[in-house]
């Protein structure tokens, strides 16, 4: 099997992902399943080439470590996984083979492309974890992009997190980071606590890009209570050493359905209030020499109005949610709405954490894991009702996409969002494994 094929984030944690589960569920000979038997049983099997030591075993099960695992260390892992009979041959091609990487090689398929040297230098250089933000309001966005090419395919794989504030001291936050410029954004998570930030919401997308000397632009699909679309470069900057700097990109119209029509307001559904924040996001590249200036149209509001306003009321009404109405749709509307406080309100008063998202037929914990919901998550797990060994039409558990995020964003993305995706699948495995192991309680065993 080539293995180019293994070397995506999708196959290193449906791999890692078996690992953890023949490791707590797996027996043989009565003896349980450690790191360390692991790796002597790869290591010594003249069937399997390679050798792998259980520090590499303990790495590939973290999906934050930051050097991700070679595709002959996944090759060894996938053969001796398929050898002791936790997976088989098919699942194993059909996991390489999985829908966001085939999505992302279909859509560079439909854009001619050179076959040289030169332009695998510049799909290489597309890879790397780029940053915008935006401000509007006592409103602060912060927007982080990783893009991890294939060069075997052309493809270039995409992940992006995007987490909305609410900041009590805009003006502060605007003086520490020089108004948002250059080095200004730097050590931004302790700027923002100081700021008095209040974290509303993540919003988390995959899907794929492509690079040409023509077009560069951006498939990606959010979860089914927020958006996607096209989003096309219009600015590419240029590095001092001739690798991509930045990008100025423009979400199309399918992005933003109403952008012909009228600028939101604030006082707009949140999810539509980002929406239209990132209409068009000028990205710098980290760990770059030359950058692009961001956006610095930036209106305030006085400090009296927005510590009256109250923020969740204005988003139930415009939503026109009685959150005691419809009982069924209780949760999601507090999802829409990004309003904890009535999403717990509603555990609390007894409606099923298993609830179905229409839109994909899963259930919503799998949307909001995606999305990086750390306390939303938490609230259903506290339920002690949430049946965590459902799948999703993959064959995947709600662990599996913040995982995969932690891993696209680990190499070169802030450690802030790798510890969030990587910490909430710890948190979902762990439970995971528990319900599927039947052991009482609430925590679950750490493999």
């Amino acid at each position: 099997m080539d293995g180019s094929q293994f070397d995506t984030p999708f196959a290193a944690e449906f791999l890692a992902s078996c690992l953890s589960q023949l490791m707590v569920l797996g027996r043989d000979q009565d003896r349980r399943w450690t790191k360390s038997r692991i790796a002597d049983s790869i290591t010594h099997d003249p069937d399997i080439a390679g050798t792998v030591s259980d520090t590499t075993i303990g790495r590939l099960l973290d999906p934050s470590y930051k050097q991700e695992p070679s595709a002959q260390t996944l090759a060894a892992v996938a053969a001796f996984l398929i050898k002791v009979r936790v997976i088989t041959a098919d699942q194993l091609a059909a996991a390489l083979k999985s829908r966001p990487v085939a999505e992302a090689v279909a859509f560079a398929a439909l854009f001619p492309r050179p076959q040289t040297e030169a332009y695998r230098t510049f799909l290489l250089s597309c890879g790397g974890c780029y940053t915008a933000v935006e401000a509007r309001s006592y409103r602060f966005l912060s927007v982080d992009l990783v893009l991890r090419p294939l060069p075997e395919s052309g493809a270039i794989l995409a992940q992006e997190v995007m987490i909305l504030f609410d900041i009590a001291n805009m003006e502060r936050l605007k003086r520490d980071t020089r108004n948002f410029a250059g080095d200004g954004l730097s050590g931004m998570p302790d700027k923002l606590r100081i700021a008095g930030a209040r974290e509303i919401a993540s919003f988390a997308f995959g899907g794929a890009a492509v690079a040409t000397p023509d077009i560069m632009a951006m498939f990606l699909r959010g979860q089914p209570h927020g958006f996607h679309g096209i989003s096309s470069a219009t600015v590419i900057d240029i590095s001092e050493d001739g690798g991509i700097a930045g990008l100025v990109c423009e979400r199309n119209s399918g992005w933003s359905p109403d952008s012909k029509k009228r600028d939101v307001g604030t006082d707009a559904p949140l999810h539509r209030v980002v929406q239209d924040m990132v209409r068009q996001l000028e990205y710098r590249k980290q760990k770059s020499t030359s950058i692009s200036k961001y956006r610095q149209s930036i209106p305030d509001k006085s400090k009296s109005e927005r510590k009256e306003r109250d923020f969740f009321k204005q988003d139930r009404a415009s939503l026109n949610i009685d959150m005691n109405e419809n009982e069924e749709l209780n949760l999601i509307d507090a999802i829409q709405a990004c309003d904890l406080d009535s999403f717990k309100r509603a555990l609390e008063g007894g409606v099923d954490p298993n609830q179905i998202e229409p839109k994909t037929g899963n259930p919503l914990i799998f949307g909001l894991a995606a999305d990086g919901r750390i306390a939303w998550v938490e609230a259903l797990l506290a339920t002690r009702r949430c049946d965590l060994t459902r799948v999703d039409a993959d064959g995947h558990r709600s662990s599996f996409a913040p995982a995969v995020t932690a891993r696209m964003f680990a190499p070169t993305g802030p450690a802030e969002i790798v510890d969030r995706f990587a910490r909430l699948a710890q948190i979902l495995q762990n439970e995971e494994l528990r319900q599927l192991a039947g052991i009482p309680g609430q925590d679950g065993p750490t493999p």
